[in-house]
Protein backbone atom coordinates (compact mmCIF):
# COMPACT_ATOMS: atom_id res chain seq x y z
CA UNK A 1 0.00 0.00 0.00
CA UNK A 2 1.25 3.47 -0.52
CA UNK A 3 1.26 5.47 2.47
CA UNK A 4 0.46 9.15 2.28
CA UNK A 5 0.21 11.77 5.04
CA UNK A 6 -1.69 15.08 4.95
CA UNK A 7 0.27 17.71 5.83
CA UNK A 8 -1.45 21.20 8.00
CA UNK A 9 -1.72 23.96 5.90
CA UNK A 10 0.90 26.04 8.21
CA UNK A 11 2.82 25.75 11.46
CA UNK A 12 2.75 29.44 12.32
CA UNK A 13 0.61 32.22 11.98
CA UNK A 14 3.20 33.83 9.73
CA UNK A 15 3.01 31.05 7.28
CA UNK A 16 -0.09 30.80 7.23
CA UNK A 17 -1.25 33.15 4.23
CA UNK A 18 -2.69 31.70 1.23
CA UNK A 19 -3.60 33.56 -2.12
CA UNK A 20 -6.94 32.59 -3.83
CA UNK A 21 -6.32 32.74 -7.51
CA UNK A 22 -10.48 30.84 -9.22
CA UNK A 23 -11.59 33.92 -10.38
CA UNK A 24 -8.25 35.02 -12.24
CA UNK A 25 -8.05 31.43 -13.50
CA UNK A 26 -11.71 31.27 -14.37
CA UNK A 27 -11.57 34.49 -16.16
CA UNK A 28 -8.70 32.97 -18.73
CA UNK A 29 -10.32 29.91 -19.65
CA UNK A 30 -13.99 31.54 -20.45
CA UNK A 31 -12.13 34.51 -23.08
CA UNK A 32 -16.08 34.93 -24.67
CA UNK A 33 -16.78 36.69 -21.70
CA UNK A 34 -15.37 39.90 -21.60
CA UNK A 35 -13.73 41.97 -18.37
CA UNK A 36 -16.55 44.59 -17.48
CA UNK A 37 -16.66 46.91 -14.41
CA UNK A 38 -19.12 44.34 -13.07
CA UNK A 39 -17.28 41.32 -14.05
CA UNK A 40 -13.75 41.25 -13.59
CA UNK A 41 -11.10 38.78 -11.54
CA UNK A 42 -10.64 39.11 -7.89
CA UNK A 43 -7.75 37.79 -6.01
CA UNK A 44 -8.31 37.08 -2.22
CA UNK A 45 -5.76 36.70 0.59
CA UNK A 46 -6.50 34.70 3.34
CA UNK A 47 -4.87 33.11 6.69
CA UNK A 48 -5.46 29.80 7.66
CA UNK A 49 -4.60 30.69 10.99
CA UNK A 50 -8.05 31.82 11.52
CA UNK A 51 -7.60 35.29 11.86
CA UNK A 52 -5.71 37.44 9.27
CA UNK A 53 -5.11 40.37 11.29
CA UNK A 54 -4.06 38.94 13.98
CA UNK A 55 -1.83 36.74 11.51
CA UNK A 56 -0.89 39.83 9.45
CA UNK A 57 -0.09 42.02 12.68
CA UNK A 58 2.18 39.10 13.70
CA UNK A 59 4.21 38.58 10.45
CA UNK A 60 4.45 42.50 10.39
CA UNK A 61 5.97 42.40 13.97
CA UNK A 62 8.07 39.07 14.25
CA UNK A 63 5.71 37.47 16.31
CA UNK A 64 5.34 33.70 16.86
CA UNK A 65 2.05 32.35 16.89
CA UNK A 66 0.67 28.81 16.82
CA UNK A 67 -2.09 26.97 17.21
CA UNK A 68 -1.76 23.01 18.15
CA UNK A 69 1.51 22.12 18.02
CA UNK A 70 0.60 18.70 18.82
CA UNK A 71 -1.01 18.36 15.27
CA UNK A 72 1.97 19.25 13.52
CA UNK A 73 4.73 16.82 12.32
CA UNK A 74 7.78 17.11 14.71
CA UNK A 75 5.54 19.64 16.57
CA UNK A 76 6.49 22.59 14.62
CA UNK A 77 9.96 22.85 16.67
CA UNK A 78 12.78 22.89 13.92
CA UNK A 79 10.58 26.53 12.14
CA UNK A 80 10.11 27.17 15.89
CA UNK A 81 14.12 27.41 16.58
CA UNK A 82 14.42 28.93 12.66
CA UNK A 83 12.01 31.71 13.76
CA UNK A 84 13.55 32.47 17.03
CA UNK A 85 17.19 32.42 15.05
CA UNK A 86 15.64 35.21 12.46
CA UNK A 87 14.50 37.22 15.67
CA UNK A 88 11.25 36.81 15.85
CA UNK A 89 9.91 36.90 19.48
CA UNK A 90 6.78 34.60 21.00
CA UNK A 91 3.62 36.61 21.01
CA UNK A 92 2.83 35.51 24.15
CA UNK A 93 5.84 34.89 26.50
CA UNK A 94 3.54 32.91 28.69
CA UNK A 95 1.87 30.37 26.81
CA UNK A 96 4.63 29.94 24.60
CA UNK A 97 6.00 27.98 26.90
CA UNK A 98 2.95 25.56 27.35
CA UNK A 99 3.32 25.07 23.55
CA UNK A 100 7.40 24.66 23.68
CA UNK A 101 6.29 21.63 25.60
CA UNK A 102 4.23 20.60 23.17
CA UNK A 103 6.60 21.31 19.91
CA UNK A 104 9.29 19.05 22.27
CA UNK A 105 6.97 16.26 23.56
CA UNK A 106 5.67 15.88 19.21
CA UNK A 107 8.95 16.00 17.89
CA UNK A 108 10.11 13.29 19.92
CA UNK A 109 7.70 11.39 19.80
CA UNK A 110 7.65 11.71 15.79
CA UNK A 111 11.74 10.96 15.85
CA UNK A 112 11.62 8.93 18.50
CA UNK A 113 15.07 6.60 17.53
CA UNK A 114 18.20 9.28 18.06
CA UNK A 115 19.58 9.09 14.61
CA UNK A 116 15.92 9.63 13.07
CA UNK A 117 16.47 13.33 15.13
CA UNK A 118 20.03 13.28 14.16
CA UNK A 119 18.90 12.84 10.46
CA UNK A 120 15.91 15.91 10.62
CA UNK A 121 18.18 18.03 12.43
CA UNK A 122 21.16 17.65 9.75
CA UNK A 123 18.53 17.68 6.53
CA UNK A 124 16.73 20.79 8.22
CA UNK A 125 19.83 22.74 8.94
CA UNK A 126 20.87 22.30 5.25
CA UNK A 127 16.85 22.64 3.41
CA UNK A 128 17.28 25.85 5.46
CA UNK A 129 20.75 27.56 6.36
CA UNK A 130 22.42 26.28 3.79
CA UNK A 131 24.85 29.21 2.41
CA UNK A 132 23.54 31.79 5.23
CA UNK A 133 26.75 31.28 7.06
CA UNK A 134 28.27 34.85 7.16
CA UNK A 135 25.21 36.67 5.88
CA UNK A 136 24.71 39.16 8.54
Amino acid sequence: TLFRSIRRQFEFSVDSFQIILDSLLFCQHCPDQPISETLHPTVIGESVYGDFDAALNHLQNKLIATKNPEAIRGGGLMKYSNLLVRDFKPADKEEIKMLERYMCSRFFIDFSDILDQQRKLETYLQNHFTGEIGRA
